[in-house]
């Protein structure tokens, strides 16, 4: 088992947060948004929010947003996330 940082696109982050944003999270994410309706070329507003575990899952999400297929204009809402998270 894994424990402790690993060095991210962020800098470092708890190892933990990263296997359940990696792990878990990031295809449903991905998916998620390119299921989304929008015109030719709009941009579309997302808003990921969360607190504590989701709010460093939701940072994640922000921080990795380049890898998505859409254009979108992202918004992070963050509360109370562990201070090892991005």
């Amino acid at each position: 088992s894994r424990v402790g940082m690993s060095d991210d696109d962020c800098g470092l982050v708890h190892i933990g947060f990263q296997d359940m944003y990696m792990l878990s999270l990031r295809e449903k994410v991905r998916a998620s948004i390119d299921s989304l309706k929008s015109g030719p070329g709009e941009i579309l507003n997302v808003f990921v929010t969360g607190h504590s575990l989701g709010g460093a899952l939701a940072q994640h999400v922000k921080i990795l947003q380049n890898t998505f297929s859409r254009l979108i204009a992202l918004h992070l809402h963050s509360y109370g996330p562990d201070p090892h998270s991005c």
